[in-house]
C-alpha cells in the first residue's frame, strides 16, 4: 500500500482556512434562532432554512396544521400570480412589464390564482388581509436583511404588544381558514 504524501504548507494553510470558515458559517447560521440547520458528521452544512412566523408558531403549537396550511395555499397563490415559480431555486419573476405588448409574460394561471388570493384576502377582512399579505410578502431593510415577523405585525395592525403578535397572527390565520373551509363546503353542497 503505498504511503500517503504530505500537503504541501501552502495546501495545509488553505484547508485549516476552508475549515475555520466552515465552522464559522455552521456557528453563525446555528446561533440564529429561526434558522434550522442540518449539517452532517464533519460539521460541513447540508441545507440550512430559515423558518418563517407559521413555522416558528407551528413548531410551538401556537398554530394548527390546518391554520398553516391555510397560510401556504394563500402563499402558492400570491406567489403564482406574482410570476414566482416556486419550484425554482432562485425564486425568479417574470417580468410583466417588459417592453413589448402589455401584460407580456401574464398566463391565465398567474390570473386565475391572483383571483383566488384576492377572493380569500377579501373574505377574511381588511386587516387580516393585510396582515397576511405583508407576512407572506416579506420586507427587507436597506441592507437586504428581513424584518423581524412581530416588527411586521406591529407594523401593519399598531399594536406593539410583544405577546398580541403571535395571537394576531393565530387570527388572521384562523380567519383563512374559515374562508377556505366555507369555499369547499359551499362548493360540495
Amino acid at each position: 500500500m503505498p504511503r500517503r504524501t504530505r500537503p504541501s504548507p501552502e495546501a495545509a494553510i488553505a484547508a485549516a482556512k476552508l475549515r475555520r470558515a466552515r465552522e464559522a458559517e455552521f456557528a453563525r447560521l446555528s446561533a440564529q434562532p429561526d434558522v434550522r440547520v442540518v449539517a452532517d458528521a464533519g460539521r460541513r452544512i447540508v441545507s440550512a432554512r430559515r423558518l418563517d412566523v407559521f413555522d416558528q408558531l407551528f413548531a410551538q403549537r401556537a398554530l394548527t396544521e390546518a391554520q398553516v396550511g391555510a397560510a401556504r395555499r394563500l402563499e402558492a397563490d400570491l406567489a403564482c400570480a406574482a410570476g414566482v415559480d416556486r419550484a425554482q431555486a432562485g425564486f425568479e419573476k417574470v417580468d410583466a412589464c417588459a417592453p413589448g405588448a402589455p401584460g407580456q409574460g401574464v398566463t391565465q394561471v398567474m390570473v386565475d390564482a391572483s383571483a383566488r388570493a384576492g377572493a380569500a384576502l377579501d373574505a377574511c377582512g381588511p386587516v387580516n388581509a393585510r396582515l397576511l399579505r405583508a407576512l407572506l410578502e416579506p420586507q427587507f431593510d436597506g441592507a437586504g436583511a428581513r424584518e423581524p415577523w412581530r416588527a411586521t405585525v406591529a407594523r401593519v395592525t399598531g399594536d406593539p404588544g410583544r405577546d398580541a403578535a403571535g395571537a394576531l397572527v393565530r387570527l388572521a390565520c384562523e380567519n383563512l381558514r374559515a374562508v377556505y373551509e366555507a369555499k369547499a363546503y359551499r362548493r360540495a353542497g
